[in-house]
This record gives structure tokens, C-alpha cells and sequence, in this order.
């Protein structure tokens, strides 16, 4: 018995579809250091000797 071309479609379309799951991006925390020992430049924490 042979499947009709509609089904064989729906099947091949399902299978591409599958395979295209992506995984989310990594989750990122910032944590904020000791004000005292630490000054914000913009875009990161630069350590000072402050303190």
C-alpha cells in the first residue's frame, strides 16, 4: 500500500520542522561587587584600590 503524496509532505514537513529547534540563549546574571572596591565603567566592573 502507498501513502499519497499529501502524507508523505505533512510527514517531511514535520520531520524539517523538528529538527529545527533551537535552544535559548544562556541566562546571564549580573552580580553586583562590593561598591567600595569596585568602580562601573561603562559595559563592566573595574577593580580599584580604593577601599
Amino acid at each position: 500500500m502507498r501513502a499519497s503524496p499529501l502524507v508523505l509532505c505533512a510527514v517531511l514537513a514535520a520531520v524539517a520542522l523538528g529538527g529545527c529547534v533551537v535552544a535559548p540563549p544562556p541566562r546571564v546574571v549580573y552580580v553586583r561587587p562590593p561598591p567600595l572596591r569596585c568602580a562601573w565603567v561603562p559595559g563592566h566592573w573595574r577593580w580599584t584600590d580604593a577601599g
